[in-house]
């Protein structure tokens, strides 16, 4: 092979490479996702692997003395 397409080859696997990255990062971006009603018993949230502990899930309702 000559030198060109030696380096051809390599650029193109360097470019591959970056657009596998990129999509790879962009699935992994998704937000959270919750699975059943927020509230119910069998509500379920996952959490990206990145954010241990996770946050405190947002409070919607009214708290009122008795």
């Amino acid at each position: 092979m000559k030198l060109s397409d030696l380096l051809a080859v390599a650029i193109a696997r360097k470019l591959l490479a970056a657009c596998l990255g990129f999509l790879l990062a962009s699935v992994a971006a998704n937000a959270q996702q919750v699975t059943g009603t927020l509230g119910s018993p069998s509500a379920t949230t996952t959490i990206p692997d990145n954010q241990l502990p996770p946050p405190p899930p947002e409070f919607g309702g009214v708290i009122k003395e008795t």
